[in-house]
């Protein structure tokens, strides 16, 4: 069940990972989402590979200090999520306030430098990550 959520959720995300956030901006802009939710899945996408980036850190630092171990494994989970977490809060401040120095909440146009279109490509890709959706939620609900 997790599986499944969490890959649909990836397939959904893919598109936006690479893309630099005044793009993704125009996206949500060009398909009339609402501000309140294209902002936050914006900083959302951002945030992602930074926050990977943080897990492979505290990680390499652990291993390092001979600190992973599956014997203790809540003492190890510890380990690990309250330096990502610290590190996480602090790098959101940055990437809210650079985001917000740069103008993504201004209510006015947004722009972009290419142009935003829905092409062939993307009907494809639409049409096949639909069918693939559908299909892991029919392979769930049989069980398999």
């Amino acid at each position: 069940f997790i599986i499944t959520r969490i890959m649909l959720m990836l397939m959904a995300a893919c598109p936006f990972m690479g893309m630099p956030p005044g793009e993704a901006v125009a996206v949500f802009k060009k398909i009339h989402a609402p501000d309140t939710f294209a902002l936050p899945v914006t900083f959302m996408l951002r945030f992602l590979p930074t926050v990977k980036e943080e897990f492979a850190g505290v990680f390499a630092a652990l291993y390092l200090r001979g600190l992973l171990s599956l014997k203790h494994p809540l003492k190890a989970l510890e380990y690990i999520i309250v330096p990502v977490m610290l590190r996480a809060s602090r790098i959101s401040d940055e990437l809210a306030a650079s985001a917000e120095a740069r103008g993504i909440a201004n209510p006015g146009i947004h722009t972009c430098r290419r142009e935003v279109i829905f092409a062939r490509r993307d009907v494809i890709l639409s049409a096949l990550g639909v069918l693939t959706a559908v299909s892991l939620l029919l392979l769930e609900r049989r069980g398999i």
